[in-house]
């Protein structure tokens, strides 16, 4: 971290990526991992990211902010 971009880079990555984990962490209470072996723990990470990432998603639609998550095909009247 000596030069100036380095820096820069921490800074920005603890704004956007470390309060990521830490609401995984807290909130979906991931502190460790339940199961055992590589492909089990990839498959949990997923689950995890995933489910953040819906609650992301469920935020924003449920703010309003997004127009076109209202008007989808399967919600319009057949003719």
């Amino acid at each position: 971290m000596s030069t100036r971009q380095a820096q820069e880079v921490s800074k920005r990555r603890k704004q956007l990526i470390e309060p990521v984990f830490g609401i995984i962490k807290e909130q979906q209470g991931a502190r460790r991992f339940l199961l055992r072996g590589l492909v089990n723990v990839a498959a949990e990470w997923i689950l995890l990211a995933t489910a953040f990432n819906l609650r992301i998603l469920w935020r924003i639609w449920r703010s309003g902010a997004v127009g076109f998550l209202h008007c989808s095909p399967a919600s319009q009247p057949i003719p």
